[in-house]
């Protein structure tokens, strides 16, 4: 069975190898080990950068949700929330060195192997007016999550549908949308992660008749 660290590498590799998922570097991944700690990009690195050794910071996980579960970031400040999320995200670092992703906080909400990628044919849909009833028509059992900035307001937002879910279906989500900011899977098997990403972007690349195979990088 593939150890936390180098399942972190491989979700990571397979989506920053392809320019039709991470375009311009964008993306992030995160793999949880245990109760206490999660192994997330590091802010500033690219996913193809990420390896079994390097590349990542590790984050005291649960502390995040408490601070969200315990609404740490009502403020209407945006300002202050993001303050705030900057602040408790320096008091979580396990690691000595490196920055946690922006998305740190979203991450800490979902499953055990998480991969948050920007596909090309996921934000041509969710570009669109009525995005979200185009795509749940495809994946009714997803989550569907309206623009939010990145990092403490996109997770607020997360957290809101999470519950809402959660209390329907008696299950975290493994698909999410997010307007205008791509797809996330999350799965506690580390391999659904990779062909979920597959199977949601190759059903939408053939009805919006896209071909994309000469975006992917084989390595």
């Amino acid at each position: 069975m593939v150890n936390a660290k180098q399942a972190l590498a491989n979700i990571s590799s397979f989506a920053g190898n392809r320019f039709d998922l991470a375009q311009a570097g964008g993306g992030n991944s995160s793999v949880k080990v245990d109760e206490q700690q999660m192994l997330i990009k590091a802010s500033g690195i690219s996913l193809s950068e990420v390896t079994g050794t390097s590349g990542f910071v590790s984050v005291d996980y649960p502390l995040i949700r408490q601070a969200m579960a315990n609404n740490n970031f009502s403020s209407p400040d945006r300002k202050e929330r993001e303050g705030l999320a900057a602040q408790l995200m320096t008091e979580s670092k396990i690691s000595v060195e490196g920055k946690p992703s922006i998305e740190t906080f979203l991450h800490a909400l979902l499953d055990t192997f998480t991969l948050h990628t920007h596909p090309l044919s996921v934000n041509v849909i969710t570009a669109k007016a009525d995005w979200k009833s185009e795509l749940a028509l495809i994946w009714p059992d997803a989550i569907y999550v309206p623009y939010h900035t990145p990092g403490i307001d996109l997770a607020l937002a997360l957290e809101e549908q999470i519950e809402l879910y959660r209390s329907e279906k008696g299950q975290k989500p493994k698909v999410i949308f997010l307007q205008n900011h791509g797809l996330i899977i999350s799965s506690p098997i580390y391999e659904e992660v990779e062909q979920l990403t597959k199977d949601d972007c190759f059903t939408l690349e053939k009805k919006l008749s896209m071909n994309l195979e000469i975006s992917l990088v084989h390595i």
